[in-house]
């Protein structure tokens, strides 16, 4: 189960938990939905507070990987620029060699 689901699991349990143990207390109907309105607030409060925490901690993640994927991407732009110019040296020497042997042969 994922971390965002038990929270909400959680935060649920509490909500539901909370008015049932205020529903069945021997209080005046307005006491009642006092505690009610209270509690609900509270838990309203820590689900907001959660919420933002996670959704720091994704942009966090977000953020990293953007930054290892440039990373990532000019390591591997430069490695293919390297063995492109290794490639071409490695031709132009083979071409070179070539040409010297088809010279010494038509001589």
């Amino acid at each position: 189960m994922s971390t965002q689901k038990t929270i909400i699991a959680i935060a649920a349990g509490v909500i539901v938990g909370a008015a049932a143990g205020i529903l069945f207390a021997p209080d005046k109907g307005e006491v009642v939905r006092g505690k009610l309105k209270d509690k609900s607030e509270e838990a309203a409060d820590k689900l907001g507070k959660r919420f933002n925490e996670t959704k720091e901690n994704f942009g966090k993640k977000v953020n990293e990987t953007k930054e290892n994927l440039g990373e990532k991407f000019s390591e591997t732009k430069e490695t293919i620029g390297e063995k492109l110019k290794s490639g071409a040296k490695e031709a132009s020497s083979t071409a070179s060699a070539a040409a010297s042997k088809a010279k010494k042969a038509t001589s």
